[in-house]
């Protein structure tokens, strides 16, 4: 049988009674890196559990720093490297690039409609892509910072029951914050497609682990 999780609250109580000393013992000095500083780190205090909204916008916080990571590493790239297949699942660097934003897009879109589509419709790219000419690596750059933003002010105006609350369709539902994880652990697969074409390109990917997300918050926070 499996074992129960303790409940949010119930974390959250047990840290209390704890002092919250338990969640702040590692330091960064024994990891042998060396954190650098951000402006775009979750304002959360380490030593507390944090709730659901701050968890869930941390996570944000997190996608819109790891993919503005590998834009950088991108940008390096010939136009010819950029758009190679390389028989991966969107075939080039910048198709995977591309299905990356237009689903972060088109899930900001859902969440603030609060409308899921039907199933089958869910991933399907044809039906929320660009028209010909597709963006470019520079447009990438410019537009999705717009929805990283829009991703994070949606998890910072909606309310934890909100959150908590389902986001329905036709013939399937979700709650509303595992919509979002789902956004962010998608663009993490994808990220991690990237990196490796970037290996095969003969480039040097960059770090874009939440452990190193979590040290440049650490960090930039003191």
């Amino acid at each position: 049988m499996l074992k129960n999780f303790p409940s949010p609250d119930e974390v959250r109580a047990a840290v209390a009674a704890a002092g919250g000393a338990e969640l702040d013992v590692c330091e960064s000095r024994t990891t042998g890196m060396q954190p650098t500083s951000s402006d775009k780190m979750p304002n959360v205090d380490r030593r507390r559990c944090p709730d659901m909204g701050e968890l869930v916008r941390s996570h944000v916080d997190y996608g819109a720093w790891a993919t503005g990571r590998v834009l950088a590493a991108c940008a390096t790239l010939t136009s010819e490297e950029l758009t190679r297949d390389l028989a991966t699942s969107h075939g080039s660097v910048l198709g995977v690039l591309r299905h990356m934003y237009y689903a972060e897009r088109v899930w900001l879109k859902r969440l603030r409609e609060n409308a899921m589509p039907q199933l089958r419709e869910v991933g399907d790219q044809r039906l929320f892509r660009d028209p010909a000419p597709e963006p470019d690596l520079d447009a990438l750059r410019r537009v999705w910072p717009s929805v990283w933003d829009g991703l994070r002010a949606y998890c910072e105006t909606t309310s934890e029951a909100d959150l908590a609350g389902d986001l329905c369709g036709p013939d399937c539902a979700m709650a509303r914050w595992q919509v979002l994880l789902h956004v962010v652990n998608h663009a993490t697969l994808h990220r991690g497609q990237v990196i490796a074409l970037l290996r095969q390109l003969g480039k040097a990917p960059p770090n874009a682990d939440i452990f190193g997300f979590y040290l440049e918050g650490r960090a930039a926070t003191g």
